[in-house]
């Protein structure tokens, strides 16, 4: 019975102090176009192990002379139908556009709301073809502008660790139910 308890105990620790598991990655990014200019953040998590990411959280504030604001990433279902968008990136640059080229963004790229208005950053111009390896577009007043060519900038930053609460939950669990175990003898 001690033996048992004792086993629990070290499982609960060891559970415990067991390393953070790493959740979601920061990115931040820069568009600079021939009229407009976008900086803004993105946060997501991995697909598998492909190096690619699903953006889940973003935000850009985009100034120029034909359209500026500030907005946040659209996940509205018809919204990204309607722009081809997947809100996805290709941190190395391995999305791959009609002309052969890597970019970071494929050709539905990321979508961007106002609430007024729509923001669609993509790779390549509006027909899909990139006449360089580093040629993006980015696209205002909901779709009837596009500003192109641009480039972009993209920088991930450090993966954000979940701080190991889970593991200290279940730990902490373990231990209760030793020492439920040891208060009821079973």
């Amino acid at each position: 019975m001690k033996k048992y308890t004792v086993s629990l105990f070290v499982l609960a620790g060891s559970l415990a102090i067991a390393p953070a598991a790493f959740g979601d990655v920061d990115f931040t990014f820069a568009y600079t176009g021939p009229e407009e200019s976008a900086t803004g953040t993105l946060t997501g998590s991995e697909i598998g192990s492909t190096g690619d990411y699903q953006i889940t959280s973003a935000a850009i504030t985009v100034t120029g002379s034909a359209f500026s604001g500030t907005g946040t990433l659209d996940t509205n279902v018809s919204d990204l139908a309607a722009y081809g968008a997947d809100n996805e990136i290709y941190p190395s640059q391995n999305a791959v556009d009609r002309s052969g080229y890597d970019l970071y963004l494929d050709l539905g790229g990321l979508l961007f709301t106002t609430g007024s208005d729509v923001y669609n950053l993509w790779g390549g111009d509006n027909n899909g073809y990139s006449s360089d390896n580093d040629s993006y577009s980015l696209s205002g007043r909901n779709g009837n502008y596009i500003d192109y060519p641009g480039t972009l900038t993209l920088v991930a930053a450090a993966a954000t660790p979940d701080g190991g609460t889970t593991l200290a939950l279940l730990g902490l669990a373990v231990a209760g139910l030793a020492g439920l175990r040891r208060k009821l003898n079973v």
